[in-house]
């Protein structure tokens, strides 16, 4: 992308903008009639902050909006001796992530527990549970009578929302009306960028069982969606290892619905340990074939793969003995990845030969029952 031309960029691109204790994220995206609402325009496209912009970096942003053109190829204008920011490309230009958690709803485990019933109905089954609610979102109506039918079975009553975000529905299920009108009183909300959307956010994190704290993290992101809370909140590598529960950037082996406000958060990780607990209960060993393929570095590639890689060695330096890709369900050998080393790349991690290219990356190498 030139930005000095005329000519829009062909896709968005996302950047990390990294200060002292704090960062945020933003998007670049193609605005050739400068009429998008953003943060600032110019050359053909606009900037725009995924999330409410921490104080000390709001002053940084404004020197970027008057240099928004270097943006285009990625470099960090002068910004002065004392502000000491990074900013990062986290995807390359032209490159849309896969997202598998706004398709068809994903069943949680599904690669390692294929036998195992709908672990967000477990969950919201379970008498230990905050949980009321189950919601799948974006899927077909074949795919919601099939649910409506696995929801009834289990005693819950079933509601139809149209998809806010894309083609598709969006899928309630829970054991009282009331939570059903809730629920789509809330969706019908969420898409607002003001107090009332901070408040129907909250109520329905709250229907599904999230930690205040995540709830409180969702609210905060712009975008609320668990992509962009991911982009936004794992941390640059290298960090970790964080607990195998928490294994969230991998749809293959997550037992979270929601992403964490943290790889930390102790509220996440007993969800996550409960719910593997419940999962344990209908597939017994179920635990320790998970583990071989949680307990890893999980990581998104520049190619659009997930991968999970056993590797040795600390955080800033691994080298990979084994790696999967998770594909249509369940992890496919990568061989040609075995042996090669890898160091810290803009936030993420590459390989000495620069043949991989990790950009979002979660240790997940820990593990405590």
């Amino acid at each position: 992308m030139n930005p000095g031309s005329n000519e829009a960029p062909a896709a968005q691109t996302l950047f990390r903008l990294q200060g002292p204790g704090e960062h945020c994220s933003l998007r670049l995206f193609p605005d050739p009639m400068g009429r998008a609402k953003a943060f600032a325009h110019g050359a053909g496209f606009a900037l725009e902050t995924q999330t409410k912009v921490p104080a000390k970096l709001r002053e940084a942003l404004e020197r970027l909006k008057s240099q928004l053109a270097a943006l285009g190829e990625g470099l960090l204008p002068d910004l002065g001796p004392s502000v000491g920011l990074q900013l990062w490309h986290r995807w390359p230009t032209n490159f849309v992530p896969p997202r598998p958690w706004d398709g068809p709803r994903r069943r949680l485990l599904s690669a390692v527990a294929p036998k195992v019933p709908d672990l967000e109905l477990l969950d919201c089954l379970d008498a230990a549970s905050s949980r009321v609610l189950v919601k799948r979102e974006l899927v077909t109506g074949d795919e919601a009578d099939q649910a409506a039918r696995e929801y009834g079975d289990a005693g819950l009553a079933v509601e139809l929302a149209t998809g806010r975000s894309g083609p598709g529905f969006v899928l309630f299920g829970a054991a009282t009306s009331d939570v059903l009108k809730q629920a789509i009183a809330a969706e019908e909300l969420l898409h607002r960028r003001d107090s009332i959307g901070d408040e129907a956010t909250r109520a329905m994190g709250r229907l599904l069982g999230y930690p205040t704290c995540c709830i409180e993290q969702l609210v905060h992101s712009n975008r609320r969606d668990d992509f962009h809370a991911a982009l936004n909140n794992i941390p640059p590598a290298p960090i970790g290892p964080f607990e195998a529960s928490m294994a969230w950037l991998n749809p293959g082996v997550t037992a979270l619905s929601h992403f964490p406000c943290t790889l930390a958060c102790n509220a996440s990780r007993a969800k996550g340990t409960r719910l593997l607990k419940l999962a344990e209960q209908k597939q017994p060993g179920l635990i320790e074939r998970w583990l071989g393929f949680a307990k890893r570095i999980h990581a998104i590639d520049r190619e659009g793969r997930y991968l999970a890689l056993d590797a040795d060695g600390p955080p800033e330096r691994p080298t990979i003995r084994a790696a999967h890709a998770y594909a249509g369900g369940t992890f496919v050998p990568c061989a040609e990845l075995h042996g090669l080393t890898l160091v810290p790349d803009a936030g993420g991690l590459v390989s000495l030969d620069e043949n991989l290219h990790c950009i979002l990356v979660s240790d997940n190498r820990a593990w405590s029952r």
